[in-house]
């Protein structure tokens, strides 16, 4: 069963019948989505057959996107270091761009090996607020933070979405993040989201990014794929 924040984050088939809660565009894709999950394999002749020009196409201008966006990325490149994260009330965005992506679809009530298409990630540290990051509100203070002299552990509230999509601020979700001291100043070394990504990155680094299915009966029709993605962020 989907969550209240799949329902609304997950376009994708119901009984057959496109369904979309907020009529978002449809994008035309060579494969259908899975119906719980918006990842789609990777376009090969054996995916796509007839339709892989179209695919082949597609895949052109993303990559076109994704040129841009690294492009941007070494333009800023050489100031990077001054946006590292230093204050812990500051708010930022992070960009993670997925270099490789596999894993796992069912198909025919057994696990496939697959390639994914690797995903663009944006992360947006949020300020709490009851109305407009209610799920951060309830859930701040379950986690005691630890201090220790050179190390700290303290929850913080993101908005975690693919890039380029709808983004729901109210689903924000409460982090893990992990502060070092290092030459008398504090810096944000990694942060841990679980609970609607599964995410763990470094803000100026490596990023890891699964989906899991939690579903264990051997003779469901349908399983939410399992993917692995790997890549690197930066601070925007």
């Amino acid at each position: 069963m989907l969550t209240s924040a799949e329902f609304f984050r997950t376009p994708g088939k119901r009984e057959g019948v496109d369904f979309d809660p907020f009529n978002r565009r449809k994008q035309t894709l060579c494969q259908t989505r899975d119906r719980y999950t918006y990842r789609v394999p990777v376009c090969t002749e054996t995916i796509c057959r007839d339709g892989c020009s179209e695919c082949k196409v597609r895949n052109m201008t993303n990559r076109l996107q994704l040129g841009v966006i690294v492009a941007f990325l070494s333009l800023i490149a050489p100031g990077l270091s001054f946006a590292q994260i230093h204050d812990r009330e500051r708010v930022f965005k992070i960009l993670c761009i997925g270099d490789q992506s596999s894993g796992f679809d069912w198909v025919n009530k057994t696990w496939v090996p697959t390639r994914f298409k690797p995903e663009r990630y944006l992360i947006e540290k949020m300020n709490i607020d009851d109305k407009t990051t209610p799920f951060c509100a309830a859930g701040i203070g379950r986690n005691k933070p630890l201090w220790t002299d050179s190390y700290g552990l303290v929850d913080g509230c993101y908005n975690v979405h693919v890039f380029g999509r709808v983004s729901y601020p109210r689903l924000a979700q409460v982090c893990l993040e992990e502060w070092k001291k290092l030459d008398g100043k504090w810096s944000l070394r990694s942060i841990s989201c679980r609970d609607q990504e599964y995410i763990h990155l470094k803000p100026d680094g490596a990023f890891t990014q699964t989906n899991w299915n939690e579903t264990l009966d051997d003779d469901a029709a349908q399983k939410d794929s399992l993917s692995l993605t790997v890549g690197r962020c930066n601070v925007m």
